[in-house]
């Protein structure tokens, strides 16, 4: 990638994802074509001015029939003897070669078609009949060329008072009339294998799946990529077959007043309803709950036929704060199993959470989620590139396979399940951070689908085309927790960044402000490649998180771990910001230079990790905790309020 970082396409600055890895394999087949076609003309040319030099220093020797260099194409180029009317026989290593190169580029021509319907970008029916076609030319054009009877003088002389593109036409069909007679079976035998060829290829790779760090998304796995199609997935069990298959938790702006249950079910299903109480009801009937509401209805468009889904919220009032709440969803054919949540403090009691980001679901992804949840937080941050589906539509079963470690994994000691609080990232996203491809939020990815982190002015869950990919969290009294986008579905400055100071002028008085987002103001390495972006971002962040001192930004996108001085415009400040990341929940860790020698920089590492992060009234304590428990190095680090002032 940093090779091709001067081309902008490459770089993802005008394509998503998907258009990006269209590209890629699009150019891969179109440039062996075009070599493969280059090579072909060279060699067919240079046969040519030989043949014409011959003919000239033997005029007279050899009675040949020539046609014209300027007299238009024609089905087969071949000379013929007048005396014999068969060819005149060409070198046998030359025309080998020159079949080859043909076959060549003919077929990485029908694969750069199918290439087309790998991504959606062509119907399958129309890149199978046109990569047919390509192939069965080239085929019969062989076909003919071995079948001496077939190769006739008069079946170019019968139609050449035509014009050229007409005589093509017509001694086409004559030749095939001819070939299907004398040479029937090799001719529809073929016909038949390249068909049933090409429309093999076109299923097995449409709704190519390209998804990293996710191995258990259900496809074959090289590295960190994992790759399905519409064909591989279409033998798997259908995720949601009978009542829901995931139920987690979001949270609105006012976290101490209500919790949304989030529930995915075959879109057959409606309606769903969720029973409540603040007593435990187990194995007791929904009747017996004090509380009841009807989930809000998504259909989701991404998922295929035996994977259907409908996502049903849920908004829970949770008018006791600091109290468990215990919840089953009944829908038409059952009911599930009691589940409990606690609700957030409406004081200034001490809150535990925890952060990290760049997941993904593998063995490391596993054995972080269970050191976090040991560490019994309140609920979780995830700050971007969480199932790394890079927002394809056919990748759906990367967010199934991350969903499902979630739910069980990610539970506390009292069996409490753990709210989830994202921001979004660029392999949420499906661009780059400073993309020209913007999110189109009448089309939006997955991930607006997934996860309803705000209500509308009448207390009522957004649809996805209208939730924003940033949004503030109160919680207790005195803290507030911003997400930010990193210039993925929108850019940094304009309306976000107005809604940013606005918020923060909002919440003024609060002491103990935090934001997340993805894309670091400081990344901790040195090989870094998304500069631009993180220019644009101090520009409009940094003198808002100074101006309102902002006491944590929680940063990721880098896979590695940092912990920086206190900081304020860009320099080592005691009253500054501390910038905690660069994310490293599961993913392959950065193999870049750390930034070990800037003063900047308190602590740096390429090892995973998560961060617990306990909120007091005096300010915020931040513990760096490894795979196996560990405590990093140089945490952990107490933030005080007093320290900004």
């Amino acid at each position: 990638m940093a090779f091709f970082s001067w081309v902008p396409f490459f770089r993802g600055h005008y394509l998503n994802y998907h258009e990006y890895f269209a590209l890629c394999l699009l150019g891969f087949t179109g440039l062996l074509w075009l070599i493969s076609l280059l090579v072909w003309c060279c060699v067919s040319q240079r046969q040519k001015i030989r043949s014409v030099y011959r003919r000239c220093a033997n005029r007279g020797k050899t009675s040949a029939l020539e046609a014209p260099l300027n007299s238009g194409p024609t089905l087969i180029d071949i000379q013929f003897d007048n005396s014999r009317s068969v060819p005149v026989q060409k070198s046998s290593k030359c025309s080998k070669f020159q079949g080859f190169l043909s076959w060549f580029a003919t077929v990485f021509f029908a694969l750069f078609i199918i290439s087309f319907s790998t991504f959606d970008l062509l119907p399958p029916p129309a890149g199978a009949i046109l990569s047919f076609l390509v192939l069965a030319v080239r085929y019969v054009i062989s076909l003919h060329d071995a079948t001496p009877s077939a190769r006739s003088a008069r079946v170019i002389e019968k139609y050449s008072s035509l014009p050229w593109y007409k005589r093509y036409a017509a001694t086409s069909f004559e030749i095939i009339k001819v070939l299907s007679k004398q040479r029937p079976l090799p001719f529809w035998f073929g016909l038949a294998a390249f068909a049933s060829l090409t429309t093999v290829l076109t299923v097995f790779s449409y709704g190519t799946c390209i998804c990293l760090f996710n191995a258990r998304e259900g496809g074959v796995t090289a590295g960190p990529v994992t790759l399905s199609t519409w064909f591989s997935r279409s033998y798997l069990a259908p995720p949601c077959p009978n009542g829901p298959c995931h139920i987690y938790l979001t949270m609105p702006e006012e976290t101490s007043s209500a919790m949304i249950v989030n529930i995915h079910t075959s879109s057959r299903i409606a309606p769903v309803t969720v029973y409540y109480d603040v007593v435990s009801r187990a194995g007791q009937p929904t009747s017996a709950y004090a509380y009841s509401t009807v989930a809000s209805k998504f259909e989701v468009p991404y998922f295929e036929s035996n994977a259907d889904r409908a996502i049903h919220s849920a908004k829970i009032a949770t008018a006791s704060a600091s109290t468990i709440y215990y919840f089953v969803v009944d829908w038409s054919d059952g009911v599930t199993d009691e589940k409990a949540f606690s609700s957030m403090p409406t004081d200034n009691r001490d809150i535990t959470f925890v952060n990290g980001g760049d997941a993904g679901v593998n063995e490391i992804t596993d054995d972080m989620n269970k050191q976090a949840a040991k560490q019994n937080p309140l609920f979780a941050v995830v700050g971007g590139d969480i199932a790394y589906s890079n927002a394809m539509p056919t990748c759906y079963r990367a967010w199934d396979s991350y969903l499902s470690h979630w739910e069980s994994q990610m539970v506390t000691d009292q069996n409490l399940m753990i709210p989830i609080l994202t921001a979004v990232g660029n392999h949420d996203s499906g661009t780059n951070s400073m993309s020209q491809r913007y999110t189109d939020f009448d089309n939006p990815p997955l991930y607006f689908y997934l996860f309803p982190q705000e209500l509308d002015s009448n207390g009522l869950i957004l649809p996805p085309t209208q939730r924003k990919p940033y949004h503030v969290h109160k919680f207790g009294t005195d803290t507030v927790l911003i997400s930010l986008d990193s210039g993925h579905s929108v850019p940094y400055d304009g309306p976000q960044t107005t809604w940013l100071n606005q918020t923060l002028q909002k919440y003024a008085s609060i002491s103990k402000k935090i934001v997340t987002y993805h894309v670091p103001m400081y990344p901790s390495t040195g090989g870094y490649d998304d500069v631009y972006a993180t220019a644009v971002g101090q520009q409009a962040w940094v003198p808002l998180f100074d101006q309102y001192k902002v006491i944590t930004a929680m940063e990721n996108h880098v896979h590695s771990f940092k912990l920086t001085q206190p900081l304020k415009n860009g320099a080592v400040d005691s009253k500054g910001t501390l910038y905690i990341g660069d994310g490293l929940w599961g993913v392959d860790p950065t193999k870049t230079p750390m930034l070990l020698q800037d003063a900047r920089f308190s602590a740096t590492a390429a090892t995973y990790h998560i961060w617990k992060i306990v909120v007091s009234s005096s300010g915020v304590t931040l513990t760096g905790i490894t795979r196996d428990g560990t405590v990093l190095s140089g945490t952990p680090v107490q933030r005080s309020i007093s320290d900004m002032q």
